[in-house]
């Protein structure tokens, strides 16, 4: 019977073995049968008789067991004083049978355990006197909100440090806040806000519950600006996680830790760079006003230690460094870092986004093969990159990353250029607006791209394709339709003279300029630069 095998299993949680109920059940009827009982022990009696009619009622047991409350059902098992009964029975059988000792040494010796020996008691791991885990999950959390390398030391009850929101199962929340004042976590006391709803969502996380309902967990992490969530083991979740805005960041032995995707800032500052030799290339970085920090390509090699400086500036940490293609005026900076270990001795790169790129269609093509193997050189070894396509949305700094093209089978077999045609064209949007990023695609994949998006192309900033001196049909940036347009090009190609005679050459940068003026949308180029615009 269900309620009987239930009940079993209560028992062993309690004494751990069979032997003790049974000398528990000895003891209560030695002084039930006897004929001498003083007023204490009747009340006791009466006392330990309701509380087993209370444990071994089916009803009760039934019910108990299918509201999930057996944490609360093995408190009974507390109140039996069950040690202090069957330590008075054998003292006071001792006294009257002097050889009782011996059958009590043989039970103790075959049934007895230290009771240091059980997880409760068992010795600390650590000078805090909590699990390790506890402490690991904590340090997942601190290292993540404070942008921290993997290494650092975290600091637990920092004064006046605000830390941040975490959802955190049992049993290790309570070693958590008895650990790390500093992380905020939910409770489930009547005085803490809308009791109910906070129960619903706590009752998840209970070491009795393996069902997640993650929606109802998001939405209660967003309503209240709670940042992190911890899954123990046993906790069964969605098949299709990657549909839910979380994401993980570390896991222990018992436990995940997961990050809910940034939510959009007010207003983010995009601040582009121009070259500092003079010639063209693509850098921007990106800041929400919240610590986060995006990089855009970056531009040449040369460009390395003024970039790594504005970076510190910024606090030393690029949460996402986005690769639209790889031509050295891209992602030279990037390639120079990681050959010479700048990521890990003078900046932090939490994720570094790429678009798909076909290496061997790039070097059948054999046009700049060199930049591409040296970046792909670079690479190896780090586990922070994802290769993105036409279709994959992410969250950078809670804008919406949306990736409208990357190379494919269009490019590889018609292109004579697939590093630029195959460039990893994106928008990224905030509450209110949104920038264009062209890359250096050119008029062959434009088609496609209008085809496919049509009015999503529609943007408040565009990032002029192929540094303005492109080859996009004007239908394309009609559909833009922007605001404001960013020319990442110096005055010799925005004014068509060739850099070196200063003669006018062959560059399609005016055509576009005077398109872009058409429309009424500012023009932006390295004239200005450093140029930010705000991007609400």
């Amino acid at each position: 019977m269900l309620w009987l095998n239930t009940l079993k299993e209560e028992v062993n949680t309690y004494w751990g073995t069979g032997a003790f109920g049974l000398l528990f059940l000895g003891a209560f009827l030695f002084f039930f049968l006897r004929k001498e009982k003083s007023l204490e022990m009747k009340v006791y009696l009466l006392y330990g008789a309701i509380l087993m009619f209370i444990i071994g009622n089916p009803i009760l047991l039934t019910v108990v067991s299918k509201a999930k409350m057996m944490k609360v059902f093995e408190r009974f098992f507390w109140l039996l004083l069950s040690p202090v009964c069957i330590a008075a029975a054998f003292a006071y059988i001792s006294r009257k049978k002097k050889w009782f000792w011996i059958p009590c040494l043989l039970l103790i010796v075959l049934c007895g355990n230290t009771v240091y020996t059980s997880i409760e008691y068992k010795p600390a791991e650590n000078i805090y006197k909590i699990s390790e885990e506890a402490i690991q999950v904590s340090e997942i959390i601190l290292r993540d909100y404070e942008k921290l390398p993997e290494d650092a030391l975290v600091i637990p009850n920092r004064k006046d440090f605000k830390g941040p929101r975490a959802m955190v199962a049992e049993p290790v929340a309570e070693d958590i806040r008895m650990y790390n004042a500093n992380i905020e976590m939910l409770f489930v006391r009547k005085s803490f806000g809308n009791y109910k709803q906070v129960k619903r969502v706590a009752r998840q996380l209970v070491m009795s519950n393996d069902e997640i309902n993650l929606r109802r967990i998001i939405k209660k992490m967003k309503k209240d600006q709670y940042q992190y969530l911890v899954f123990a083991s046993h906790h069964i979740l969605p098949e299709d996680m990657e549909k839910y805005p979380v994401y993980e960041i570390g896991r222990t032995e018992n436990y995940t830790v997961y990050k809910l995707e940034d939510q959009p800032a007010e207003s983010y500052t995009i601040t582009q760079f121009a070259d500092v030799e003079g010639l063209q290339c693509l850098s921007y970085l990106i800041e929400d006003g919240r610590g986060g920090l995006a990089v855009i390509d970056g531009g040449r090699a040369w460009q390395s230690i003024p970039l790594v400086e504005e970076i510190k500036k910024r606090g030393g940490r690029v949460d996402y460094w986005i690769i639209t293609h790889p031509h050295d005026d891209h992602c030279g900076v990037l390639c120079s870092i990681l050959e010479a270990g700048w990521d890990e001795t003078e900046i932090s790169i939490g994720e570094i986004l790429i678009g798909e790129m076909d290496y061997e269609a790039v070097e059948r093509q054999g046009i700049r093969v060199d930049t591409y193997s040296y970046l792909l050189r670079g690479l190896n070894g780090h586990e922070n990159v994802t290769w993105l396509k036409k279709g994959d949305v992410k969250n950078v700094l809670g804008l919406k990353m949306e990736v409208y093209h990357s190379c494919n089978e269009l490019v590889t077999s018609k292109s004579d250029n697939i590093l630029n045609d195959g460039s990893m064209v994106f928008k990224l949007s905030g509450k209110e607006e949104s920038i264009l990023y062209l890359a250096d695609i050119g008029e062959l994949v434009a088609d496609e791209i209008m085809a496919e998006y049509g009015d999503k192309l529609k943007a408040d900033y565009v990032q002029m394709s192929h540094h303005g001196n492109g080859s996009l049909p004007d239908v394309f940036y009609e559909l833009v339709s922007p605001k404001a347009a960013l020319f990442d090009a110096p005055d010799w190609l925005m004014e068509n003279r060739n850099r070196e005679t200063g003669e006018e050459s062959y560059y399609t940068t005016p055509h576009y300029i005077e398109l872009m003026k058409s429309m009424g949308a500012e023009i932006i180029s390295y004239n200005t630069a450093p140029n930010e615009i705000v991007l609400h």
